[in-house]
C-alpha cells in the first residue's frame, strides 16, 4: 500500500478529532470549536470557515463544504438524507466543481 498523501493524513486526523469531540460532547459541535480546529504537526487546521467550500492552507483539496438552499449552486437534499452538491461548469467558480469532483473520488 502506498504511503498516505498529506491530504489523506490531514483528513484522517480531522475524522479522529471529530470522533473524539463527538464522543465527549454529542452529535452537535459548536461552530467556534470547528472553526478553531485542531493542531496537526505544529499547524492549526480549522475544519471550516465562513466560505462554503473550505480548504485549509496545507491541503490541496477542500476539507469541508457548507451549503444553503439560497446558495449560488444547485445543491439539493435527497430523500435519503444526503446532499447533492451542484457544481458550476463554467465561469469564475468552475474550478470549485472540478475540485469537489476530486474530493469525491478520494
Amino acid at each position: 500500500m502506498p504511503p498516505l498523501t498529506l491530504d489523506q493524513r490531514v483528513r484522517l486526523a480531522a475524522f479522529n478529532w471529530l470522533a473524539a469531540h463527538r464522543n465527549a460532547q454529542g452529535e452537535v459541535l459548536p461552530w467556534s470549536l470547528l472553526a478553531k480546529g485542531f493542531d496537526w504537526e505544529g499547524q492549526r487546521v480549522p475544519l471550516l470557515s465562513q466560505q462554503g467550500i473550505f480548504k485549509p492552507r496545507l491541503c490541496e483539496l477542500p476539507l469541508s463544504i457548507r451549503t444553503s438552499p439560497e446558495g449560488p449552486y444547485s445543491d439539493e437534499l435527497r430523500s435519503d438524507g444526503t446532499v447533492r452538491c451542484g457544481t458550476p461548469t463554467a465561469g469564475p467558480t468552475a474550478s470549485t466543481g472540478i475540485t469537489l469532483d476530486s474530493v469525491a473520488r478520494w
